[in-house]
């Protein structure tokens, strides 16, 4: 390569960095990101609400299979969990004799 090649490349990627510092320096429009978040906010306010509250909200009832299975849970019917394939199998020996 000659030393007329090289600087041409040189200069072709001096003038493509200044291109893109260019482009990065200009501050993002946050207006739009804004607008999405007035919208989810008080969605996003009542989900974390109901978290702390822990108890869903008057008038909505758990599925029957959700409930089953808390009472399942409660009643200690449950396997798990296990750390191996060992833990296991002597769990499920262990409550099968």
């Amino acid at each position: 390569m000659t030393n007329a090649v090289i600087q041409k490349r040189l200069s072709r990627l001096e003038a493509e960095v200044r291109l893109i510092k260019r482009a990065v320096s200009k501050r993002p429009d946050f207006s739009a990101d804004e607008k999405i978040w007035n919208e989810f906010k008080p969605i996003i306010k009542a989900i974390r609400a109901q978290r702390i509250s822990g108890a869903p909200k008057k008038g909505k009832r758990l599925p029957k299979w959700l409930q089953a299975s808390l009472k399942d849970i409660e009643e200690g019917r449950v396997y798990g969990p296990f750390d191996t394939v060992e833990e296991l199998r002597t769990s499920l020996e262990a409550k099968g004799s």
